[in-house]
């Protein structure tokens, strides 16, 4: 390896790690598990530090000279240029927080999805990571609401999602126009569901474990006879200290 490539490479490592900790959606996605408990920051702030960070990044391989490297160096050196100028095109002209009105809800269906797509650690540490993600849903949803150009959405965006809706769910087209409203009003609501899903999963896993004789029955009864509590509240009913 030349002097060159090794730098080309240490930079390319370096800028990889950054962008990663931007999109950390995208890390669990690539393997990189570091950052699972997270999901991206779609405030203004936010983008103009992952602006400045690829336009650095842009510009580094212009500073090399590939011509005597390796093949795999040069191929790796050209994907490298057009990977960022891609992702630079996203942010600078497609403005996907500003004129795609899924993208938050992309970012916190996929930030679950990859977690329970591979079983790269045990089920409870991959369900603690769903949790916290789950839990900057509201966040990742409030910031995207708020950058949202109502005006530069792109019409096509909005009626094909409903299409979609449409030929898959077999609705009436008023029915998915519904749904659409309801949850762009109140995008947390089904996120919380599943929190408290979650949350409720984790009570029976720990009431088996203290009471191993009873049945599923059983431990259905107990957790419903403490009525509608939270579930830090049902947790002191249910394990009381001592």
């Amino acid at each position: 390896m030349t002097t060159g490539e090794a730098q080309f490479y240490g930079g390319f490592e370096k800028n990889l790690g950054r962008l990663l900790e931007e999109a950390p959606v995208t890390a669990t996605f690539l393997g990189d598990h570091r950052f699972e408990c997270r999901l991206g920051d779609y405030t203004r702030e936010g983008e103009e530090r992952q602006r400045a960070m690829l336009s650095d990044w842009e510009r580094e391989p212009h500073s090399f000279a590939p011509q005597g490297w390796s093949l795999d160096a040069r191929i790796d050196h050209t994907l490298t240029t057009q990977v960022v100028k891609s992702l630079l095109r996203a942010v600078n002209r497609l403005r996907l927080v500003e004129r795609n009105p899924s993208t938050p809800a992309d970012e916190v269906v996929q930030g679950a999805y990859f977690l329970l797509l591979r079983d790269f650690a045990p089920l409870p540490q991959r369900m603690g990571n769903l949790l916290g993600r789950l839990r900057e849903a509201p966040r990742v949803f409030a910031e995207g609401r708020s950058r949202i150009v109502a005006k530069d959405v792109p019409p096509v965006w909005a009626e094909g999602a409903l299409r979609l809706l449409v030929e898959k769910s077999d609705l009436k087209p008023d029915d998915p126009r519904a749904e659409v409203c309801r949850y762009t009003q109140a995008p947390t609501q089904p996120q919380c569901y599943l929190m408290g899903k979650l949350e409720i999963l984790e009570i029976v896993a720990a009431y088996r474990k203290a009471h191993p004789e009873a049945s599923l029955r059983d431990t259905h009864d107990a957790i419903l006879s403490c009525g509608s509590l939270p579930p830090r509240l049902m947790r002191n009913r249910l394990f009381p200290a001592g």
